[in-house]
């Protein structure tokens, strides 16, 4: 790839097609798979190319509800350049989706692989001149599991509606009341609150005793449910007059430039659909978890924990008309559960993926790989004991007229 000069003749090499990322071509990439509270992250090295061709990139469509698409297209002065995207913005990172060909040698619309997807939060970005280039921009990308550990959850003590921001004028944000919204939560079969606040008496936003807090803390199943409905997009404040998440219900961060992969939208939806619940009722009743306030990140992996689990954290960005930026971000826990394996199970999933991808569409993928075992002496399960249990036992004594017989 060129710097402007010599661009002929072609010399691209690889299986993978000229791609553009925030601007410029991609030149090459890697990645590393984080659990739990490690975060995935993606290293791409890009360039500027001046040289004209044609190029995959996601194209901004404003006015269609499919507001972006992954097109190949030529661009006769080479790379638009780096599209400033701020570090701390989400991006959409997407190479080698393969499409049959028409009789031009041109991609059609039908897909045969989809190729590699990542969408993260830009962590850095840095620019280096050496002999082997001049501008070449790393871009270091992570998962958005970095902003569950910049939000938190109320557990217990605080039972009010969220203050104001007075740099902003609005509620504060990234911050959710799940004791306070449950302590409020009314009653769908009249409409009201279920402990009417008078006299003084009463949670400060109505209610009393309805998260079911005791000193081990607010029952999970409660919890997830309210978490779903502070975090969800949806929320307008509700149930009364208090607010307990600042509305609509999202995560909030830096926004990108909508262009070449930089995603608009700076606000995220969480889904923790996948986390579990226990089975039975007793224990749906009895495990609970505890703290004032937490980070999302400590709150939920504690959870995954003692359900003998492992879990990621994936981003989906997804085309919402209802949007006025046309995409909405879904920060999405990705929840694997531990098993113990058979002695004489043979371990060869990842063996066999690395085999299936050798070659796709006709295109050799993998050019080299190497796979191994390894022991992890991870628990698969857990035992939890509640407090201590408390019977009662009443006596009566014997009248003294029947002890005299």
């Amino acid at each position: 790839m060129g710097q402007g000069k010599g661009c002929t003749p072609q010399r691209i090499f690889g299986t993978f097609e000229q791609t553009l990322f925030l601007g410029m071509t991609i030149q090459d990439f890697s990645a590393s798979v984080g659990w739990d509270n490690q975060y995935t992250t993606l290293a791409i090295n890009l360039i500027q190319d001046d040289c004209p061709g044609h190029r995959w990139y996601f194209r901004v469509y404003e006015d269609d509800d499919i507001h972006w698409k992954w097109k190949y297209e030529e661009f006769s002065d080479g790379d638009p350049g780096y599209n400033t995207a701020d570090v701390g913005s989400p991006v959409l990172f997407k190479i080698g989706e393969t499409r049959v060909l028409d009789d031009d040698g041109l991609p059609t619309d039908e897909v045969v692989s989809k190729g590699f997807e990542f969408a993260g939060i830009i962590q850095s970005v840095n620019v280096k001149n050496d002999s082997n280039g001049r501008d070449v921009y790393t871009v270091n990308l992570i998962s958005p599991g970095v902003l569950l550990d910049g939000a938190a959850v109320i557990l217990s003590k605080f039972a009010e509606q969220l203050p104001i921001d007075i740099a902003t004028n609005d509620f504060v944000s990234n911050v959710f009341n799940i004791y306070g919204f449950l302590e409020s939560i009314y009653d769908p079969e009249t409409g009201e609150f279920r402990c009417p606040d008078f006299g003084g008496f009463g949670a400060p936003c109505g209610g009393y005793g309805n998260s079911r807090l005791t000193d081990t803390g607010i029952p999970w199943f409660l919890a997830k449910q309210a978490l779903q409905v502070l975090v969800g997009g949806r929320y307008n404040g509700g149930y009364g007059e208090c607010v307990f998440s600042r509305p609509p219900g999202m995560l909030v961060f830096k926004g990108g430039v909508n262009s070449y992969g930089s995603l608009p939208d700076g606000r995220y939806i969480l889904d923790i659909d996948d986390i579990p619940i226990p089975d039975d009722l007793a224990t749906l009743n009895n495990y609970r978890v505890g703290g004032g306030i937490l980070s999302i990140n400590e709150f939920l992996s504690s959870v995954i924990s003692d359900a003998g689990a492992n879990y990621y954290v994936d981003m989906l960005p997804t085309f919402d008309p209802s949007n006025s930026l046309k995409i909405t971000n879904i920060i999405k826990i990705r929840v694997v559960k531990r098993e113990p394996t058979d002695p004489g199970e043979p371990l060869d999933d990842i063996a066999n993926f690395i085999s299936s991808k050798e070659s796709d569409a006709g295109v050799q993928v993998i050019t080299s790989s190497s796979s191994g075992a390894e022991y992890i002496p991870e628990y698969t399960s857990s035992v939890i004991i509640g407090g201590n249990t408390q019977r009662m036992f009443i006596a009566n004594a014997t009248p003294n007229y029947e002890l005299s017989r």
